[in-house]
Formats: structure tokens, sequence, C-alpha cells
């Protein structure tokens, strides 16, 4: 995943910034002349360029500068200890900013601050809360069909696993325990299971179940296609669930297939344009 391309000030060279595995992420130089892109170090985030001659970048939490030729596109001395505890939200941009004059502004803690689920009635205005706030920063939350509890997931540690949260104790309880990234989770029309996306697999996002008590094993929901895959619906009578691919021919699209494992998977549109987060 290429991200938040910088230019150098020639106009011609960029820096950029790429995720993905160890050997691969990290901070780039490139060039519209096409020539080879460069790798130039290991990073957490977008590199800030400072003229004449210096990268400031977040690695481990702190912030560093390094030494740089943007007309060579080559690093020099050693990369020195500027800051620390820098916030990094999700996205993989730091909370930091260079000026043309070298003054460097950045901010410290947490990368989302806190986030917490509140009630709000059909007319908008706040009721009360379901969560204190939370420094994991809880995401995708969806309602249980009998409204006693919340699924969704939350960030510690870098690593994203499925949590299970009974509304009215409001108090989080882990539900993935893999060091695979588990996230989206959907609850089944009568309850009784959990469906969310992993890449269990290191590559592709497939769709796994567990039952909602959180007793027994994960296991394989939908392997097929070979694509990354995300679940949107769970039938009301329980036997299909919608769910959308991403490869890279068409998009997104949306498919649909029997939840107890039997019979192909099948696709309900899928084209040239982006279909996804279907509903029954």
């Amino acid at each position: 995943n290429h991200r938040s391309p910088r230019f150098l000030p020639d106009g011609r060279g960029f820096l950029y910034f790429v995720t993905g595995t160890p050997e691969a992420r990290g901070v780039y130089a490139g060039s519209l002349d096409a020539t080879e892109p460069k790798r130039l170090f290991d990073a957490d985030a977008v590199v800030e360029f400072v003229a004449p001659g210096q990268l400031f970048f977040v690695r481990q939490g702190g912030l560093w500068a390094q030494g740089f030729d943007p007309a060579s596109r080559t690093l020099s001395g050693t990369a020195a200890l500027v800051a620390e505890d820098i916030a990094v939200d999700l996205e993989n941009v730091a909370a930091v900013s260079a000026s043309v004059n070298g003054r460097i502004v950045y901010r410290a803690g947490a990368p989302t601050g806190y986030r917490r689920l509140v009630w709000f009635d059909r007319s908008g205005h706040e009721t009360g809360n379901v969560t204190e706030p939370d420094a994991a920063s809880p995401l995708s939350p969806e309602m249980s069909p009998d409204g006693k509890r919340v699924v969704l997931y939350r960030t510690i540690g870098g690593n994203n696993d499925i949590w299970m949260l009974d509304t009215n104790r409001g108090v989080p309880s882990r539900f993935t325990f893999d060091a695979a990234n588990e996230i989206d989770p959907i609850w089944s029309s009568d309850g009784a299971r959990v469906a969310f996306r992993a890449n269990r697999g290191g590559g592709f996002f497939d769709i796994y179940q567990k039952s909602a008590d959180g007793t027994g094993p994960v296991t394989p929901l939908l392997l097929k296609p070979p694509v990354s895959k995300a679940a949107n619906d769970w039938s009301r009578d329980g036997r299909f669930i919608l769910f959308r691919t991403q490869d890279a021919g068409l998009g997104y699209g949306l498919w649909a297939a029997r939840a107890d494992g039997a019979g192909e998977p099948f696709p309900v549109i899928h084209t040239s344009f982006n279909e996804r987060e279907g509903q029954f």
C-alpha cells in the first residue's frame, strides 16, 4: 500500500510511505522520471522533508532527524532523536509538521485520543454512555439482535482483535486472541454466532466465525473466492451471508454464500463499478 507522497524541492523527486511486510515497509524516494524507487529506511509513518537537507520521521514512537540529499536521494550521517511519544494514527500519518524555517510542531500521546460508545435517541439527543472513554480505538460496533451486547474491534499494541461488550456493565471482554488482524464483526440473526474477517494466512482477509458465548474455536466460514472479503450482513432466516470482495480486476463486488458452508459462493452484483456494504 503506497500512500502520502511528498514532493521534493525540484518538483521531480518525491517521498512516500509503504506499508506491508517488514522488508517492504518504510519510506521511499521516487521520481517522475520513472527511475526505480529507492527504499531509504523503515519507519512508522509518512516522512517530512526540511530544506536544505533533513528528513524528519517517526520510528517506534520517536521523532528522528536524518541528513538527506534531495538531488541524489541519499542519506548522510546518523539519525538523531528529536522527541519521544509521537502520535501515529491507523493510516500511518504522524502528528508532525515541519516548516521551511526548520521549526517542528508535533503532538505526543495517544494517536487517536479516546473514544466511547454513547446512546442516542431517534431525535439525535444523547441519552447516556455505553462505555467509558477507551484509548484502544474501538471501531465497527454491531448491536446483538437482543440489544444486550455489542461486538466491535479494538487495537492494542498494534494488533486488532474482536471484543464483546455487555451494554449494561459497559466493560469490554476480549473475544479473539490470534496475532492476525481480526476486524469488522457482524452477528448471526439468532445472536448465537459472530462472523468477522481476519488475515490469518498473512494475505487475504477471509471470513471466520465463533460462538457468541465465547466458547469453542474460531472456524473458517468463507475462504473462497481467493480475494479479500468482509461480511456485510446475515439474512434474517440465518441461511445466507452477504459479503463484499475486493480484487484488482473488478474492485469491490457483492457476493452471497450459504451460512452452513454448503454449495459455492455466488456473485450478487460484481461489475466494473464498486458495489459494497450490502444489506438484506
